[in-house]
């Protein structure tokens, strides 16, 4: 059993437009119709829906050693089975069993996480496959439909955490001047000056942009939570008058002129076979980023990086006004817990609007608005 590329014929010129299994040179069609339904309907990259055939190739190799077929129902021993079956030697993508030795994740083999990703993924897929009449079982009959993910905390954490990486201003200047439309530059500044997550950047749409207050709202109603998402609660995160200028910059001059969605940022082009004025999904981000890394040689050019550069400088901001505080920090990242937001510095409290709106404002202009221009 191989995971194959589809090709189709366009003027002559043979075009790598999906995967699909193949078993003894004979294409699985309901893996193909999966595919197919991830990249049209999903707006998934070629990558991300190799990985979930992946995951769905391993589960069809356990199923054929258990003499059964994928439209089959499977007992909960059956499904248990699963998670030992990739344990076993001859599988290449193996997992071993938990050690006591303070390792947060299985020796040489899978993390947690990693697990409960092949397993979402076969539950998507016995999903896709009952509601498009692929297989005749009940919903409460679909393989791992009350698997509740390995969890995290049953493994050894480590005593201490370090600051995560960030970015130097110099290092961020950079990485904006590497940028080849308004649009890169904007998601750049928007994430290094209110902490925006990959995924909630995606997610935004023109309601979460109150440009009266210079504010963004993040609130479910508002948001497209099928491109994106949003880890935490709802909350408002407070820009900056750098940020607005650019984005009415970006409005103006590249989004409106080709916009088919209610998305911020929205493709520009048609590379990787994206469609001009579809939301910007969050594997062009990621991929946007492999190219300024390329092109500036920053080995730390990642999104999440620039949320933690966002924490450490306004942190820093506490030598010139003391009353910056990681509570401020916690409401501003969405922390549910203050342990997490805990790891930049110690605890103080002081008002959020008051604070971003007379140092963090400052902060923004003196370091950003030269390279804007």
């Amino acid at each position: 059993m191989h995971i194959h590329k589809v090709y189709s014929e366009n003027n002559g010129m043979f075009e790598h437009v999906n995967w699909c299994i193949y078993d003894n040179d004979r294409c699985l069609q309901e893996t193909l119709a999966f595919a197919d339904y991830q990249k049209s309907f999903r707006f998934r990259h070629l990558d991300t829906i190799k990985n979930k055939l992946i995951s769905i190739k391993l589960w069809y190799n356990y199923i054929t050693s258990l003499g059964n077929k994928y439209s089959n129902y499977f007992t909960l021993q059956d499904q248990s089975g699963f998670i030992a079956f990739l344990d076993k030697q001859e599988n290449r993508l193996k997992i071993k069993q938990i050690h006591l030795a303070g390792k947060s994740k299985y020796a040489s083999g899978f993390t947690a996480s990693t697990v409960n990703r092949h397993i979402a993924t076969i539950r998507e897929y016995y999903r896709f496959l009952r509601e498009n009449v692929y297989i005749r079982l009940d919903e409460e009959e679909l393989p791992f439909r009350s698997f509740g993910g390995i969890k995290n905390d049953v493994f050894h954490r480590k005593e201490e955490q370090n600051i995560p990486e960030f970015l130097l201003i110099a290092e961020v200047k950079r990485m904006i001047q590497a940028c080849t439309t308004i649009r890169d530059k904007l998601i750049i500044v928007m994430m290094v000056t209110v902490g925006l997550r990959l995924g909630e950047l995606c997610s935004l749409t023109t309601q979460c942009i109150d440009f009266s207050t210079c504010k963004i709202r993040m609130i479910k109603r508002y948001l497209d939570l099928e491109t994106g998402r949003l880890k935490t609660g709802p909350r408002t995160l407070i820009g900056n008058h750098v940020l607005f200028s650019l984005l009415q910059r970006y409005y103006l001059l590249e989004r409106n002129k080709c916009a088919t969605s209610d998305n911020i940022f929205i493709n520009l082009n048609n590379q990787a076979g994206a469609k001009v004025g579809a939301p910007m999904t969050m594997w062009a981000v990621q991929a946007l980023f492999k190219r300024l890394r390329k092109a500036t040689g920053i080995a730390g050019c990642h999104p999440h990086a620039l949320r933690h550069t966002f924490a450490t400088n306004f942190l820093r901001l506490k030598e010139k006004n003391d009353k910056v505080s990681i509570a401020i920090l916690q409401k501003l990242l969405g922390h549910k817990d203050l342990s997490t937001t805990m790891i930049y510095t110690h605890l103080d409290y002081t008002d959020v609007d008051q604070l971003v709106g007379e140092s963090f404002e400052a902060f923004v202009k003196q370091n950003f608005s030269d390279i804007l221009r």
